[in-house]
């Protein structure tokens, strides 16, 4: 509003310097109160920058524009521009001489009119300032609300979480079973851990008796400590009958009531992994590779199975795929199951050197069992006698055409194992 009226006062100065220049006839006949009145009087009363109450004030229309804006920052121009539209008023005796000054004003009145309408137009709807807080404080109100309701979803779920738990602990204090600790030294935590386990009523059995209650409903519990798993865990006597058999859980430690307070590493859970030996491996068709796919994606329904590939092996595939389409075929074959997730290609290790002509089969897949102790079954493919330290390591060996024939489901059926907390 003081832009405007600053623009008006500097119109009104160029008229006066024009008028001073012009003859000015005065008319004895002529009556001031006859004389040509302007539009409207605008009248601003108490003009705030943040005041939302601005009003327009309708009076009778007279010559002069009369502008109140005590509250304004620059008071000085508003103190001239009254003088200066005052003499102006009264050096305006002859309508028809002075019709320019009265076109003038009754054009700013209108511009005048128009400005206060919008004025008071925005005086029911909240400044766009204002209004953007405003939206900004509800969405604020609206995502602590939403996060409110989200903390006590999370709130019920634990209580509800921890109060499941606390009843399967109450009920594994009633729930029996069989269990067997791999010792491995004299340290005194091996008899602590089975004497706490003996007071809570479950028994302690010997190798020679893990299958002797095959047909009891009690499951057999194999306990070994979990800074022992690298070096011993193929120490424990028939290892891979017992991953064989339904019932047979295993269970890692640090402390002796890790397994009472269900704080243990469980062993040897579900799934497991698949390798073939090189000689297999290198003849092997496109559609046996097919084959070898859609069993384990049967087998991947009832858990995580991979299929492991040396470095070496992968190199040569590639390698060989310049030579025939049926080798150029084996190599995207098997790109499409490293996006799939299916196939893992080892990094580089010993048995990748130049020097072996294979790999040290029992040593690698050793070396993986512990680094996939999730895994039930370590799997070895290979056409060739093996001796019995394979299964004695717990390492499931078969032929090839074993493998492509028969169901995996029905050999590795009991990889779907109950867990520990659910038996107890």
């Amino acid at each position: 509003m003081e832009q405007e009226c600053l623009i008006f006062l500097e119109k009104m100065k160029n008229l006066m310097k024009k008028s001073k220049r012009e003859p000015l006839y005065q008319l004895n006949t002529y009556d001031c109160s006859m004389s040509c009145t302007s539009p409207l009087t605008v009248s601003f009363s108490s003009i705030e920058e943040e005041d939302d109450s601005v009003e327009i004030v309708d009076t009778p229309l007279r010559h002069k524009i009369k502008v109140d804006m005590s509250n304004s920052k620059d008071q000085t121009a508003s103190k001239e521009e009254g003088k200066v539209l005052h003499s102006v008023s009264q050096e305006r005796n002859n309508p028809m001489e002075h019709a320019g000054i009265s076109t003038m004003t009754a054009e700013c009145a209108r511009l005048y009119n128009a400005k206060m309408h919008d004025v008071c137009s925005a005086k029911k709807v909240p400044p766009r300032l204002k209004t953007k807080k405003g939206h900004q404080g509800d969405s604020r109100t609206e995502t602590s609300n939403h996060f409110d309701f989200c903390d006590q979803m999370k709130k019920e779920l634990d209580e509800t979480f921890h109060s499941n738990l606390n009843a399967v602990v109450k009920k594994s204090c009633k729930t029996k079973y069989r269990f067997y600790i791999l010792v491995t030294s004299d340290e005194v935590f091996f008899e602590e851990t089975k004497a706490q386990l003996e007071a809570e009523g479950h028994t302690a059995v010997q190798p020679s008796e893990f299958f002797l209650g095959e047909d009891s409903s009690s499951s057999l519990l194999i306990i070994l400590r979990n800074e022992d798993i690298a070096e011993h865990i193929c120490k424990i006597p028939d290892l891979l009958k017992l991953k064989m058999t339904p019932g047979v859980l295993f269970a890692g430690i640090d402390e002796p009531d890790d397994v009472l307070n269900l704080t243990h590493q469980e062993l040897f859970t579900r799934a497991g992994f698949v390798m073939f030996d090189r000689a297999v491996l290198e003849p092997l068709s496109i559609c046996n590779m097919k084959k070898i796919l859609k069993n384990l994606e049967e087998l991947r329904r009832m858990g995580k199975w991979k299929w492991m590939l040396h470095y070496r092996d992968s190199r040569h595939l590639k390698e060989n795929a310049r030579l025939s389409e049926e080798a150029n075929q084996k190599k995207l074959f098997m790109y499409w199951c490293q996006d799939a997730g299916i196939l893992e290609v080892l990094p580089y290790h010993e048995c990748d050197q130049m020097t072996r002509d294979q790999p040290d089969y029992l040593e690698c897949l050793l070396r993986l069992q512990v680094q996939h102790i999730s895994s039930r079954f370590p799997v070895f493919i290979t056409d060739t006698t093996t001796d019995s330290a394979f299964e004695k390591n717990g390492i499931f060996t078969m032929i090839l055409n074993t493998f492509l024939t028969k169901s995996p489901t029905e050999i590795f059926s009991l990889t779907e194992k109950p867990r520990l907390m659910s038996t107890l």
